[in-house]
């Protein structure tokens, strides 16, 4: 039988909620009747952190900036990326290579030789789960590669601006540069590609190459003997 009708407006409320602060709240809702007769119920409120507009943080292992010549090698070393929602990203990055370049896929990094001089970008990108994004960029330049200081001239090995030491590889074969104190250790280590500009006494040489006969013809004769 109904008695007291329509009680909604004496609702009593326990508890509050502060949105501003994360956590988790308990509301409790409770009447009583004319009769004492008492009711509750309750309504738990989470408050979650505010909307994640945060984008991850990438780190560059390595220089920004990388200066390189036409046809060297080099393994891009990648970078680190976290979050500070999701924690470490690093796996879920990707990088843009430049057109003008070719790599091969190694164990961790890429390994990129460039054919061209200029300046190339790789960009390294990354988001989070919010869909924040990341973008950062390593500046690569290419230039020319530099003159040997050793060539052939009209079939001749020249070398005068080069310094003692200085080899290039000419047609497969590597040359050394030497003067009058290096030629005949050079000789005497079995080295016969040398370029010799830089030499202007070779008595040292032509004193090695005697020993080395004589000890050669000496170990002959003790074989002969034998």
């Amino acid at each position: 039988m109904r008695v007291d009708g329509d009680l909604t407006s004496s609702i009593i409320t326990t508890g509050t909620v502060d949105t501003s602060t994360v956590g988790t709240y308990t509301l409790v809702y409770s009447i009583t009747d004319s009769a004492s007769n008492i009711v509750s119920t309750t309504r738990t409120v989470i408050v979650n952190s505010s909307l994640d507009t945060t984008p991850p943080v990438i780190t560059l292992i390595g220089s920004s900036t990388i200066n390189l010549n036409v046809g060297d090698n080099w393994q891009d070393t990648g970078g680190t990326a976290n979050d500070n929602v999701d924690g470490d990203l690093t796996f879920s990055m990707s990088a843009s290579y430049p057109v003008d370049s070719t790599f091969n896929s190694v164990t961790e990094y890429n390994t990129l030789t460039f054919t061209n001089t200029g300046t190339y970008i790789i960009t390294y990108s990354v988001s989070d789960a919010a869909g924040n994004t990341t973008t950062v960029d390593r500046i690569i330049i290419v230039s020319a590669a530099a003159a040997s200081s050793i060539s052939f001239v009209n079939g001749t090995c020249q070398c005068p601006n080069a310094t003692v030491g200085d080899t290039a590889v000419i047609n497969g074969v590597t040359y050394t540069a030497v003067d009058n104190s290096t030629i005949a250790g050079e000789i005497a280590n079995g080295n016969v590609n040398l370029c010799t500009t830089l030499v202007t006494i070779c008595q040292a040489c032509f004193e090695t190459i005697l020993l080395s006969t004589l000890t050669l013809v000496f170990g002959i004769q003790q074989q002969l003997m034998i």
